[in-house]
């Protein structure tokens, strides 16, 4: 009786566990600032004084992300460019950076992976696999290298593009 009862507890706990992390909404305000809204309610502010734009949930709902862009002189006068991607997963805020543009992002495998397309204004960059949870470097190639028809599956500029 007393292992069905630690059984049951437990599988309780994981359930909790498993739904807490899930996300339902993400948002920005009238100053640009990132709202995150957890399934159970939960409010959560990423922090203040932050530029972002194009917040995004991933399709597992377990990750959030945005640009962030600063004003920088990219030869043309001072422009809003994205230099880094905040990511919010598991309770912790931490961002993605390439030195570089983050021309645009993208989820694989269902929200488990990020990619990024890294690079200048113009011409051919740099694209990255990132794990969502640890924001490890899974696999990364030159635009200029790598023929559309030989990038691997993650790679939104290949014609096989897929979010499996």
């Amino acid at each position: 009786m007393k292992k069905s009862a630690t059984f049951f507890l437990l599988f309780v706990l994981f359930q909790f566990d498993a739904n807490a992390t899930k996300l339902k909404r993400i948002y920005l305000d009238k100053s640009s600032n990132v709202h995150i809204i957890t399934s159970t309610g939960r409010k959560i502010n990423v922090g203040k004084k932050v530029h972002a734009v194009e917040v995004e949930l991933s399709p597992d709902k377990e990750t959030a992300v945005w640009l962030v862009e600063e004003k920088i002189d990219m030869g043309e006068g001072l422009e809003n460019a994205p230099l880094e991607l905040g990511v919010y997963n598991r309770g912790r805020v931490r961002s993605i950076g390439c030195g570089q543009l983050i021309r645009s992002y993208w989820f694989w495998m269902k929200g488990k992976r990020i990619a990024i397309d890294c690079g200048g204004k113009h011409f051919s960059g740099h694209e990255i696999l990132y794990d969502a949870s640890s924001l490890s470097e899974l696999a990364s190639f030159d635009q200029g290298e790598v023929p559309i028809e030989k990038r691997p599956p993650w790679s939104k500029s290949g014609d096989n593009f897929d979010d499996k």
